[in-house]
């Protein structure tokens, strides 16, 4: 939906004071058709966090994109590049940050200024998980957004790093502002560690990016040790491009039983996977920040996850990090470590838990608000 903010002096220091009564727009980009997920609930989150820091909530108003939402997926995403390249700015707006990577691909003379947030550079780093049809659409959208936006916001360093890169964007114009998490906000009750029925859970989309057949592989051989006949694996997100070659592998291992796949699941629901979790994996080949590593650790969840640059630089050094993500002994081992190690786990913990208060809702708001009066100041 469209979240409209008439920003005022008020708003107390922390929020980076923006000249009195500057309209903002908050574009979601449809993330939130077919259940939210990480940019759903980063649009969300950036929603919630500026109203907080309003001092008339009734400055906020939520709009909503219902029609485009009920049309079949083949069709929402040109029927909403569509409709905001014909409409522009909206209501006398001053800015109108876009999350989800798509601006319109024109300006209008004495309109409002543009922040598109790009989450990740994955059509260029890994464009095997893409069509060739997708491909030749999003690249030079997204390109050309980067190049007509005021300023450009990301997740992470890493991928700040790969925009520059590969979209040859001024450095000047890149922002990191670093996702946060709404669940684990309140303490959960149970916890894996002192379970012999806990399980190790995956949270995510099941795409080829996520490597979950890798995973599948790892837990086949974690399973045949007997000191593991209880431990299963959930894999607890939608299924995506990845799914076959997951489905493939439990085949291959006879892990029906073994693996539980719940799709996508609500907040409650995944609470609940957090609390009843040993571990949380990750073993991914590219990612551009991954929530769920901050989700485990304020969940009080060890975490175990590919070295890749990205979870080097969210997760610092309170994950369990192994090599090469394809290589499922590796990953084994890596598990095994952790489910033997009550020491390693309380370690792994106690580090989590520190981390995860860098990502505090006060940081992503400031920064962000940052960026907006760097913008329209």
């Amino acid at each position: 939906g469209l979240y409209w903010l008439a920003i005022p002096l008020s708003v107390n220091t922390r929020t980076n004071n923006l000249k009195k009564n500057k309209k903002i727009v908050i574009d979601d980009g449809l993330s939130f058709a077919g259940g939210a997920t990480g940019i759903a609930n980063y649009s969300l989150n950036l929603y919630r966090g500026l109203r907080e820091s309003l001092d008339d909530d009734s400055a906020v108003h939520l709009r909503e994109y219902r029609l485009i939402c009920r049309l079949p997926s083949h069709l929402r995403r040109l029927s909403y590049l569509s409709y905001i390249n014909a409409t522009g700015a909206l209501g006398g707006s001053h800015l109108v940050h876009y999350t989800n990577y798509y601006a319109p691909l024109t300006r209008r003379r004495n309109g409002p200024a543009y922040v598109v947030t790009i989450h990740d550079m994955a059509a260029w780093t890994v464009p095997e998980v893409f069509s060739s049809n997708y491909l030749r659409f999003i690249r030079p959208i997204v390109r050309r957004t980067a190049s007509i936006a005021d300023a450009v916001i990301t997740v992470s360093q890493t991928v700040r790093e790969e925009i520059i890169h590969y979209l040859q964007v001024p450095e000047e114009k890149v922002h990191v502002c670093h996702n946060i998490v709404g669940i684990g906000d309140e303490k959960i009750t149970g916890n894996g560690n002192n379970s012999d029925d806990g399980h190790i859970l995956f949270v995510g989309v099941i795409d080829v990016n996520k490597n979950v057949s890798t995973l599948v592989r790892a837990f086949a051989r974690l399973a045949r040790d007997e000191n593991n006949r209880h431990v299963k694996l959930v894999l607890a997100g939608k299924k995506r491009g990845g799914f076959p070659a997951v489905e493939k592998e439990m085949r291959r291992h006879r892990l029906e039983g073994r693996v539980l796949i719940p799709g996508y699941v609500e907040e409650k629901q995944l609470m609940k996977f957090y609390a009843e979790a040993k571990a949380l994996v990750m073993p991914s080949v590219y990612e551009g920040f991954g929530i769920p590593v901050i989700e485990a650790m304020k969940c009080n969840v060890p975490v175990i996850a590919s070295d890749i640059p990205v979870f080097r630089e969210i997760a610092g050094g309170a994950a369990s990090f192994y090599g090469d993500p394809l290589r499922d002994d590796l990953l084994s081992d890596a598990m095994q470590k952790v489910l033997s190690s009550e020491s390693l786990r309380n370690e792994l913990i106690e580090k989590g838990s520190r981390q995860a208060k860098i990502y505090s809702k006060e940081n992503f708001i400031d920064r962000h608000l940052k960026v907006y009066k760097k913008v329209i100041a």
